[in-house]
């Protein structure tokens, strides 16, 4: 119900999102792609924990810039091809994640990888692949993430789309001055822009890796109101 009520109060009142200017283009043909996290657990790639509750989301952003680099000196996959080389993106979705309190510093101890689902229908990830670009990103991020707590993944993906929306988020050019300056920069940065929001910097937790940006992640409660990432 909760969930319902915040997806249509969403859709009733939008709010204007900073990064409306990134231009996006969308393949004519999308591949359908299932995540096996059965093989991937039997090859210690992957884990699955059932036995915890959710107490709080957390919504992961990637810095594109900083993944799409990784492939200088290397070939691109082709399912990359539309987050790197098709489009210009800034920060996109990663996944929304199921946390638990008691895990700590232990990942493992984390909801995830809840039960086994189909492969969702191409005319269904066309929608969201400006926000999380990659039919085997959303497929991945679903089956790990989402079904520990949504029954659907157009459940999921519709959360995950309006709590990105709703961020107020630098322009791509901002990020770029920032990307090599520290996390606390773009903390400050996020938290100034969002401060008539509620957003706190306990609300946030900046990753950055060998001196780069690479993840903003942004933590709500279970009925979608900011909340401490501790």
């Amino acid at each position: 119900m909760l969930l319902k009520l915040f997806l249509l109060t969403f859709l009733l009142f939008p709010i204007p999102y900073s990064f409306a200017e990134q231009t996006c283009q969308i393949p004519k043909q999308l591949q359908e792609w299932d995540y096996n996290a059965t093989r991937a657990i039997a090859k210690g790639q992957d884990w699955k924990n059932t036995s915890v509750e959710t107490d709080y989301w957390m919504l992961s952003l990637s810095w594109s810039n900083a993944y799409c680099d990784t492939f200088e000196n290397r070939r691109m996959p082709k399912h990359a091809k539309h987050q790197c080389l098709n489009n210009d993106f800034g920060l996109v979705v990663h996944g929304l994640w199921a946390q638990s309190r008691k895990a700590g510093r232990n990942v493992k101890m984390h909801p995830r990888n809840c039960r086994d689902t189909s492969v969702i229908p191409a005319t269904k990830l066309k929608k969201h692949l400006c926000e999380i670009p990659g039919t085997r990103l959303i497929q991945k991020e679903w089956e790990k993430h989402g079904t520990c707590d949504f029954n659907h993944p157009g459940e999921y993906l519709d959360t995950m789309s309006a709590l990105y929306r709703k961020l107020k988020l630098p322009a791509k050019h901002e990020l770029k001055g920032l990307e090599y300056s520290s996390w606390k920069k773009v903390k400050r940065k996020i938290v100034e822009i969002n401060k008539t929001s509620g957003l706190r910097d306990e609300h946030l937790h900046i990753e950055f890796k060998k001196n780069r940006l690479k993840e903003v992640r942004v933590c709500y409660d279970l009925e979608y109101r900011f909340t401490s990432c501790k």
